[in-house]
């Protein structure tokens, strides 16, 4: 007897398998579908004609069940019902009770990352310096970092600094990862240097693009995601230039 079961597979960009593993009940009625931020969903389908019982539950990457209530579970259809997740993790059900009427159901899941969502874009960044939305980062910085949340090296790709202005994005500074001489991977940390002029206006907006494979996971050799545009932002403090000129006088900056 043929008996139908559904595995989790866990696998590198390489195609490399680290994973593979049973996660839901040996029933034919039972839907799968992965959740973006991580986790999975199990749709258990139960038909009473002429309409079917839609039972959703949400596991997180250990397989357990996460205790969420749906604000509609089970949802009630027929055979013409149809559901999925966006990649903004948010279900979407297309409902058909009656043969001249439909419905669109839109539900917010919950994120089951094992890291918490940063507003960076990006679950494996867990903070950076200068901080997103921070305004106060000191005229003629020359360092900035990122703390990642796995240990990391260096790639091949690039990080872009950019000033917004009212006349279109300023690209002040590029740096490449593989041909970087004065930037830092230890650890989970990455510290890059930039010139002393990338950040020599004060009150300016700035926003850092980091691209696909600047980093990698430095277990599995792994390329990392980058950072979207506009979503790492800061601003320089709003000081004097005069009195910042003469701070970097009289300590030799």
């Amino acid at each position: 007897m043929q008996v139908l079961y559904h595995l989790k597979i866990r696998f590198l960009s390489s195609g490399s398998v680290l994973t593979a593993n049973q996660v839901a009940p040996n029933e034919n009625s039972v839907a799968a579908r992965i959740l973006p931020p991580g986790g999975y969903a199990l749709i258990l389908q139960q038909p009473f004609k002429p309409i079917i019982y839609f039972n959703f539950s949400l596991y997180n990457e250990s397989n357990q069940l996460v205790d969420y209530s749906f604000p509609i579970n089970p949802i009630i259809s027929n055979m013409f019902g149809a559901f999925d997740i966006l990649q903004n993790n948010t279900m979407m059900v297309a409902q058909n009770e009656f043969s001249t009427i439909w419905s669109l159901i839109s539900i917010q899941l919950p994120s089951l990352s094992l890291y918490n969502y940063n507003e960076y874009g990006n679950f494996h960044v867990d903070t950076t310096y200068p901080r997103k939305d921070s305004n106060n980062l000191e005229i003629n910085c020359n360092k900035i970092n990122i703390t990642f949340h796995d240990p990391v090296s260096f790639a091949d790709g690039n990080l872009s600094i950019y000033q917004i202005s009212n006349q279109g994005d300023i690209l002040r500074q590029i740096i490449n990862s593989k041909n970087c001489i004065n930037c830092i991977a230890q650890d989970n940390v990455v510290t890059l240097d930039v010139y002393d002029s990338t950040f020599n206006e004060p009150g300016a907006k700035y926003y850092i693009q980091m691209d696909n494979k600047f980093v990698q996971n430095s277990i599995y050799d792994e390329a990392i995601l980058g950072i979207d545009p506009y979503m790492w932002t800061f601003r320089t403090a709003n000081v004097d230039i005069s009195q910042s000129s003469s701070y970097a006088a009289i300590f030799g900056e």
